[in-house]
């Protein structure tokens, strides 16, 4: 069956938290589960939550990991590059954001470039996308909207993610966007749904993303 996608807009730095839940079974997957967490638990309402996933370990994007793990008995899903920074205030940001260390427990799993997850019988398609952090990640899922690809914070509305973090590369960034621009030309018309800010096409953003040009 497909999966549904539902897009949240939670906290005050415009964060996305998207829900993909399989049509038929309710079952979901969380991904970027970072502030907000009345909204979620509303948004969840009728629907089995299945993993929690991270397009990336910055803290706005995974604020409420260990809460809902405790809460719903889920695994976390991360890039393998990133794992260490649930435990690293400078990595996750958190240090320079809050002006704490921000720490968090370890994740259940990691994957790596073109692993896929499964949501009951469908995929969801990691694309390694480093830049904005070592273990920065796209998801490609096919969706009851049509194809998406979930950008986190390597593709952002009309431009890219910071590089200026601990462990980012803007020459690592501007591989990743090439990765995503020769992938979108092969593969159609996606829809990208970004960690910040509205959603648009890939074809719109061809034109007005300076950095896709």
């Amino acid at each position: 069956m497909p999966i549904h996608l539902t897009a949240l807009t939670c906290g005050h730095m415009d964060n996305r938290t998207y829900l993909l839940t399989d049509v038929q079974s309710q079952k979901t997957i969380i991904v970027d589960p970072g502030f907000d967490p009345n909204h979620i638990l509303t948004a969840m309402q009728g629907k089995t939550p299945e993993a929690l996933l991270l397009t990336h370990a910055h803290f706005d994007h995974m604020n409420l990991i260990d809460m809902l793990r405790t809460l719903w008995n889920v695994p976390l899903w991360v890039h393998i590059a990133d794992s260490d920074a649930l435990q690293d205030g400078e990595r996750n940001v958190s240090r320079l954001f809050l002006r704490h260390d921000q720490t968090y427990r370890p994740a259940e799993h990691t994957f790596v470039q073109q692993d896929t997850i499964p949501l009951e019988n469908e995929w969801i398609t990691v694309i390694h996308t480093p830049g904005h952090t070592p273990g920065s990640c796209c998801f490609f899922v096919e969706t009851t909207q049509g194809p998406a690809l979930l950008t986190g914070d390597t593709l952002l509305h009309d431009s890219i993610g910071r590089t200026d973090f601990a462990g980012g590369s803007m020459t690592q960034m501007m591989q990743s966007v090439q990765k995503l621009k020769t992938l979108g030309k092969q593969h159609g018309d996606w829809m990208l749904y970004p960690g910040h800010g509205n959603a648009d096409t890939f074809a719109n953003q061809l034109v007005t993303n300076p950095y896709l040009r």
